[in-house]
């Protein structure tokens, strides 16, 4: 397997196509001024995400626990949903959302739990529906 389709296969792993789903990404992945960005983004996250020092689990939830501290909603959103494809229950990452409550705060914990709510919801439903 080559790097790209190494990298492409851990993206799909995390996020499952999500990313691509939303109104905000299409507008980056139509527009030539973020091509640069795009490029230079999947070279470099996907590859760190596909070295061997940690499985996909493990990396899922410091992503949850990183993303949740910069209060970045919209990126956490799609790594909660990378956790639970990744065998992370909603109670492991609650456990993270409380270890941020304690080192971030409150303002950043709160809307981290309001977000893993919202798509473990989501998340149980699809795969209720997929069978």
């Amino acid at each position: 397997m080559s790097d790209a389709e190494a990298r492409r296969a851990v993206r799909e792993k995390v996020l499952g196509g999500l990313q691509a789903r939303t109104p905000e990404v299409q507008a980056m992945v139509d527009s030539p001024l973020a091509q640069p960005l795009l490029a230079w983004s999947g070279e470099r996250t996907w590859d760190v995400w596909a070295r061997p020092g940690l499985d996909l689990k493990t990396r899922c939830l410091v992503n949850v626990a990183m993303l949740a501290a910069m209060g970045t909603e919209r990126e956490l959103r799609f790594h909660i949903r990378g956790a639970l494809r990744n065998g992370n229950t909603p109670e492991e990452i609650a456990e993270v959302v409380m270890q941020l409550a304690n080192y971030a705060g409150m303002p950043l914990a709160t809307e981290a739990m309001l977000a893993l709510i919202e798509v473990a919801e989501s998340f149980a439903k699809e795969q209720a529906d997929a069978g």
